[in-house]
């Protein structure tokens, strides 16, 4: 959308200004935004919705309203906004007034009214994992909206290789793991937990005396060694009794069901 909006093309066409990325907690939305970013040469804000948020009246309105107009002085500029939802609830939820001054500011700078023949181009990236709860008229500013679902058992497979590259995992069974992640619901952020307590079941297992290593000074610590063998799989069958997903097939339909209707 960046490539678009720098090109000479007719008026009709426009880029995106808004694109929401919506899914599962833990499925990478911020991974993905970054790595965008880093292949674009635009300026990159990254905004976490609850430092926008302030307790002071009328202090968030400006701090939204101050984040656009740098981002434009700045532009291509992309604002990524983590956990968006937090700042634009559906307005038919219990809201203070500042909140909804807020909200006003938001969408005046979402759709750019106030500089509509400004040629500074401004994407906004947002990511939330409860897409049904943003306010309708927020919505319509994002009309790319891209499903980021939990990874397939390809995808855990490359992830469970990416959280192990200097361990030796040869003997056990990457496909049957990947197969169990997907039976769990596991997104990218379990799977990073499930790889660490494997290997913390390991070190464990191969360093019994571990506790008295804390009578030692760190000059006689680094001086020390940990014992590591390759992993085995019941390393992983004891992790898998430990890192429960918040997800379930429920809310896995709620998402696809919301994606059918309002994705694309």
């Amino acid at each position: 959308t960046i490539v678009i909006a720098g090109l000479k093309k007719p008026d009709a066409v426009k880029p995106w200004k808004g694109i929401l990325l919506f899914g599962p907690p833990g499925t990478g939305k911020t991974l993905l935004a970054s790595a965008s970013a880093g292949s674009l040469n635009a300026t990159f804000f990254n905004v976490v919705a609850g430092k926008v948020l302030s307790k002071y009246f009328g202090e968030s309105s400006k701090l939204v309203s101050a984040l656009y107009d740098l981002a434009k002085e700045r532009a291509p500029s992309i604002v990524f906004i983590d956990e968006f939802d937090a700042l634009s609830l559906s307005r038919g939820m219990d809201m203070s007034e500042a909140s909804r001054r807020m909200l006003s500011e938001l969408l005046a700078d979402l759709d750019g009214f106030q500089d509509k023949k400004s040629s500074d181009f401004v994407l906004t990236l947002a990511a939330t994992n409860v897409p049904w709860d943003l306010d309708e008229a927020v919505l319509s500013r994002f009309p790319r909206r891209i499903y980021v679902p939990l990874p397939d058992e390809k995808a855990c497979q490359e992830i469970i290789k990416i959280h192990m590259k200097d361990i030796d995992i040869s003997n056990v069974s990457l496909s049957e793991l990947a197969h169990k992640c997907r039976l769990s619901f596991y997104s990218g952020r379990d799977i990073a937990s499930l790889c660490q307590l494997a290997m913390w079941n390991m070190i464990r297992e191969e360093n019994k005396d571990l506790a008295e290593y804390a009578n030692l000074s760190y000059k006689e610590l680094v001086k020390r060694s940990l014992k590591i063998r390759p992993l085995k799989m019941r390393d992983f069958d004891g992790a898998f009794e430990k890192v429960k997903a918040p997800i379930t097939k429920d809310k896995i339909e709620k998402y696809e069901r919301w994606n059918e209707e309002y994705g694309g």
